[in-house]
């Protein structure tokens, strides 16, 4: 028996450390790393099952082309030989006919190994294709905190455990971030306090005081907490006067959000407003969790702005985590961005469907996603991936909703197949994924693939033929944050990344912008302004995340059944009773699901989880066929959560 150290590279907060134990070729044993500080010894329900997905009956393990029509899923099994030859062929076609702006690759998270997430990108730059926005996640939210602090990196998690309060602002760590959930129960056993921001009642809500708020009222109640600790002087003067700028402006431009106010537009009430703020001015240090399902809505983008100004009335330097993704990595080297030949054109990530029908895509290569499960606005996308003259690949380990429309599916390599690096958007360590068994049938990682086709097309530049390990090597070695050499990373399974400078803004005054000078320059106001979504129909349709799936992935190994939660008093309204079919509908289309009746869910909101196959539903349908595929302002963020629905009993 061998072991191996893995890294689960989900789009996932918690990027847990794994030791595999492997006997004559094959897995026997996935756990987590016990001396990982962050991974602790424990993996969460997905994690768990790891060996169960790997070994599944339904892997694709040899290439395929379509026989039927495009969504039949009908295919027949060809060689690699004859794969590459049928995708280079149709590429050099549409390149030399239509330009290569007329090529997108659409990728996103569902591999975020830095080798199998950015490798493949070489291949698309030499050939100049079209790419998307990589908006549909966080990116608003990313932007918000830029504009006021230069860059968009917090506090490290290691600081909840010494911080006397905290708090998760539209964040359930309980399902999307279990590690950080455990830090925090770890924390309230030592005394600290903790609240929580949500309009839904959920695990994470029950760890501390619960302030259920309004949906999309957020940016009020952050101003009203800004005012209540200017007015009644319970902010650091001396911070704020060496270390922010535009504050003067900033207390003005507060003049009209009062308790009362703030109390009238969020549904908190006066006194639990009045007893956040003063435990937040007095509990220090403390911590503020910002979510992304909070800034995936029309005002998401304004909403983080205004919470991560709340530190900095309070001495609090960088007082919140949204994302660490900052680092040091050659970004440039990784994706080989000086061989592309001209400006790429870019699609917003949400608008899929609307891309793919206005005919401007004729060769379309998806890989690390499933967009025809989760992409909003799913009729359209549907729709466009229907078009015969689309070419589409898909590199997938199953038969996902996305490949019953490809011409041809390539199989994928797990990550326990595979060399790779990790790296988290939340702690700040550097993780070791190494082949624990090898391919299984004809499988190949991203960069393998991408190493054959680029030499099926005949392209020479050497960046697009360079060894993974070279890769990895080269990244680390060149990183001046990672503490320790590749050879201790092998040894170790993991290293510590320094942190970046707490106290360094890197705004164009140097400090903390409470009036930001770079969102003037963006055509954004200067302040968080707090934006109308002009609802159609009168129900908010909130998706976030279920503790045995990550979006659509592993929900063809569950036996999970899709269903709704609905407020007793909308129940009522519309005559329907516990576990009966309703049909929830909009402008977009419309989904058959089950009810379920529950308190956790305030009057005007109904909630379900994302993404479960469309191909495995009884309708062959998901909540994305309801979705708001519109952006934001804010770097094009997505809105799916400001979808507004009706119900009514099938």
């Amino acid at each position: 028996m061998k072991l191996f150290f893995n890294t689960c590279p989900r789009d996932c907060y918690d990027t847990c450390s794994i030791v595999t134990a492997v006997d004559e070729g094959k897995l026997i044993e996935v756990k987590a790393n016990s001396n990982h500080p962050i991974t602790q010894g424990y993996l969460c329900p997905k994690g768990q099952n790891l060996i169960k997905y790997v070994y599944h009956k339904d892997r694709v393990l040899y290439p395929l082309r379509r026989t039927g029509s495009k969504g039949e899923g009908k295919f027949k099994k060809i060689s690699w030989d004859d794969a590459l030859n049928e995708i280079a062929s149709r590429l050099t076609k549409v390149i030399n006919e239509n330009g290569s702006k007329t090529v997108l690759h659409y990728d996103y998270g569902g591999h975020s190994g830095l080798i199998s997430l950015n490798f493949p990108k070489r291949f698309f730059n030499a050939i100049g294709s079209a790419e998307t926005t990589y908006s549909i996640c966080d990116t608003a939210g990313e932007l918000a905190v830029e504009l006021h602090y230069g860059k968009r990196y917090g506090r490290k998690p290691e600081e909840m455990l010494k911080s006397k309060l905290i708090v998760y602002w539209g964040f359930n760590a309980a399902v999307s971030n279990l590690h950080n959930f455990g830090l925090a129960k770890q924390a309230k056993e030592k005394g600290t306090k903790i609240y929580v921001i949500d309009p839904i009642a959920n695990e994470t809500t029950r760890l501390g005081t619960h302030l259920r708020i309004r949906p999309a009222t957020d940016v009020i109640f952050a101003f009203g907490i800004a005012k209540y600790l200017i007015d009644n002087e319970l902010i650091d003067s001396d911070f704020i006067n060496e270390h922010t700028h535009g504050f003067e402006d900033f207390k003005g431009y507060l003049s009209k959000y009062t308790t009362e106010y703030v109390s009238k537009h969020t549904g908190i009430s006066t006194q639990d407003i009045k007893s956040f703020a003063v435990d937040y001015a007095a509990l220090k240090p403390n911590f503020i969790n910002i979510g992304y399902g909070l800034q995936k809505q029309i005002n998401g983008g304004e909403i983080v702005r205004a919470i991560c100004l709340l530190p900095a009335l309070i001495g609090v330097p960088r007082g919140f985590y949204y994302c660490n993704s900052e680092r040091d990595f050659d970004k440039a080297y990784l994706k080989a961005t000086h061989l592309r030949p001209n400006n790429p054109v870019k699609y917003v990530s949400s608008q899929l469907g609307r891309d793919l029908i206005s005919k401007e895509i004729n060769f379309l290569f998806v890989y690390n996603a499933n967009p025809a499960a989760t992409s909003p606005n799913q009729t359209l996308v549907k729709k466009g991936l229907l078009h015969e003259d689309l070419f589409v690949v898909v590199h997938d380990l199953f038969l996902t909703d996305t490949t019953l429309y490809a011409d041809i599916v390539l199989p994928a390599a797990s990550f326990f197949e595979t060399m790779d690096i990790n790296i988290s958007y939340w702690h700040y360590y550097l993780s070791l994924n190494q082949k624990a068994i090898e391919p299984i049938d004809e499988a190949k990682s991203n960069s393998e693939v991408f190493r054959l086709l680029a030499k099926k097309m005949g392209l020479s530049q050497p960046e697009l033929f360079e060894p993974d390990e070279d890769v990895i090597k080269k990244l680390i070695s060149t990183s001046k944050t990672i503490e320790g050499r590749y050879e201790d990373l092998l040894q170790k399974g993991f290293l510590r990344m320094k942190q970046l400078p707490l106290m360094e803004f890197q705004t164009k005054s140097g400090k903390i912008e409470f009036s930001s000078s770079r969102a003037q320059e963006l055509g954004l106001s200067s302040f968080p302004i707090v934006l109308d979504e002009h609802p159609q129909f009168p129900l908010r349709l909130i998706s976030s995340a279920h503790p045995l799936i990550l979006h659509s992935q592993y929900f063809n190994i569950q036996s999970i059944k899709p269903y709704i939660l609905v407020n007793p008093t909308d129940a009522i309204k519309r005559m329907i009773k516990n576990k009966d079919a309703t049909r929830i509908f909009n402008e977009r289309g419309s989904l058959v699901l089950p009810v379920k009746i529950s308190e956790n869910v305030p009057e005007g909101v109904i909630w379900t989880f994302r993404s479960p196959w469309v191909s495995l539903s009884h309708d062959k349908k998901n909540v994305n066929v309801l979705t708001n595929d519109d952006f934001q302002r804010s770097s094009y963020g997505s809105t799916f959560n400001s979808t507004f629905v009706e119900l009514e009993k099938t």
